[in-house]
């Protein structure tokens, strides 16, 4: 995998740091600093990787630049389409999601979840499979605002239906 990018209109950096991630604005995945505007990764593994770079100056670091989708191998030829039929039920701490499969080649899912509509404050967690149940327990008491993506190596999807799932 192969990156190169243009330096910042002003100013002379001292470093550039990339960053990527397994969602978008996350950087969970990798965190690497380079003297140089262009970078090479050997033995990446398939996948869809959400990168970015910052410049690094002295003093402070820049916002971050543009965020691309890096997508490496997979057989697929676009990402999947949102999972629908999202529902919830709950028993003591124990929260159980369940939903219908998003249409085309699925890796995982991605759960998003937050204290307030479209939020993603409360957690945000790949489920690392293709199944369409989720089980978390020892959750903590309260309403959460939970949505899905479906993933594979060509993308993410859109979202789900989003529920509100309610903890007593």
């Amino acid at each position: 995998m192969a990156l190169t990018w243009d330096g910042p209109l002003s100013g002379t950096p001292a470093t550039y740091q990339i960053e990527a991630g397994s969602r978008p604005g996350a950087s969970d995945l990798a965190q690497l600093t380079t003297g140089d505007r262009g970078f090479t990764a050997y033995g990446v593994g398939s996948g869809v990787y959400m990168v970015r770079v910052r410049s690094l100056y002295p003093d402070h670091w820049s916002a971050a630049s543009n965020e691309i989708a890096v997508v490496v191998g997979g057989a697929c030829s676009s990402a999947p389409l949102a999972p629908a039929g999202l529902a919830w039920s709950v028993q003591g701490s124990t929260v159980t999601l369940t939903w219908n499969a998003s249409p085309g080649a699925v890796t995982s899912y991605m759960l998003v979840a937050g204290y307030a509509p479209g939020g993603n404050d409360a957690a945000v967690a790949d489920t690392g499979n293709g199944f369409t149940t989720f089980v978390a327990t020892n959750v903590g008491r309260g309403t959460y605002y939970v949505r899905l993506h479906g993933r594979n190596a060509c993308g993410v999807s859109g979202r789900s239906n989003e529920v509100a799932v309610v903890v007593p």
